[in-house]
């Protein structure tokens, strides 16, 4: 079967795996979940993956919008709405604008997938966006760049990269600079990172008010934005505190989700996200 054709999911994932030059191990690591789970896809003893691995898998595999949604269409089960990519991922305006973090660095505007450049100037908005609207300053990213030895024209790059996205986002009152510094100037509804925070918070209080079916929706909006480790593609910010905290704080909402599921009488909601944490 070539790479996209529609038909049995394993298949599909197998031809699209292959035409890429990906072996398993390849896939898995790169679309952050484990080798056994490919396995079981293209051998069929899984017969479609969850939404969020669903997203992984497709970006790993480095699709176009087609062959996306066809891998989609092969993981749909009957009577259910598609769970593969969408043009822009939920929780974005229509006309707006969104970017994400929270796996592979990518961001959309009015619907459609912007370019985002080379690994250090994902890098760049990454770091700009872990910081969550506060102002970054521009040797913070240097040394994020460049842990050790920067080059001489370090600023420059920096400068350059900033420029360029300040063009894709949308202008000086989305990325502006102050004195020594670089803000990111979005909101809830356009970045990620500030979505999953105002969910956890709002899922929190509705636990302390005895409201655990509607925590227990909140926690799953809120982790559904995830795809992967925070700025997955960047290897550079694998170990930035900024990362590790926020994997941190991701922990601790799965474990929140989970005590506050049982509570409900509900547990089994939380098994997948228990069981992806475990992993």
């Amino acid at each position: 079967m070539a790479a996209g054709e529609h038909g049995d999911f394993g298949q599909v994932l197998r031809a699209c795996r292959q035409a890429a030059g990906l072996t398993q191990a390849e896939l898995a690591r790169r679309a952050a979940v484990s080798l056994g789970s490919v396995r079981d896809l293209e051998q069929g003893r899984r017969t479609r993956p969850r939404a969020d691995a669903l997203t992984r898998l497709a970006e790993a595999l480095a699709l176009d919008t087609g062959q996306a949604a066809r891998l989609a269409q092969a993981a749909r089960a009957p009577g259910r709405e598609p769970a593969g990519p969408a043009a822009y991922p939920p929780g974005s305006a229509p006309a707006g604008r969104w970017v994400r973090v929270l796996g592979p660095v990518a961001a959309w505007r009015d619907q459609r997938a912007l370019s985002m450049g080379p690994v250090r100037q994902r890098a760049v908005l990454a770091v700009l966006a872990l910081g969550r609207g506060l102002p970054v300053r521009r040797d913070a990213l240097v040394d994020a760049l460049w842990p050790q030895d920067p080059p001489p024209t370090a600023v420059n790059i920096v400068q350059g990269h900033v420029s360029e996205l300040r063009r894709l986002l949308g202008g000086n009152g989305v990325l502006g600079w102050t004195g020594e510094s670089y803000q990111l100037r979005l909101s809830a509804a356009e970045l990620d990172v500030l979505a999953f925070d105002e969910l956890a918070r709002q899922a929190g209080t509705a636990a302390r008010s005895g409201n655990a079916i509607g925590a227990c929706g909140l926690y799953e909006r809120a982790l559904g934005l995830w795809h992967g480790e925070p700025a997955a593609d960047v290897s550079a910010l694998s170990r930035s505190p900024l990362v590790t905290a926020l994997s941190a704080q991701r922990s601790a909402v799965v474990v929140a989700f989970a005590q506050v599921a049982c509570e409900a009488g509900q547990g089994g909601r939380a098994l997948g996200e228990l069981r992806a944490l475990a992993e």
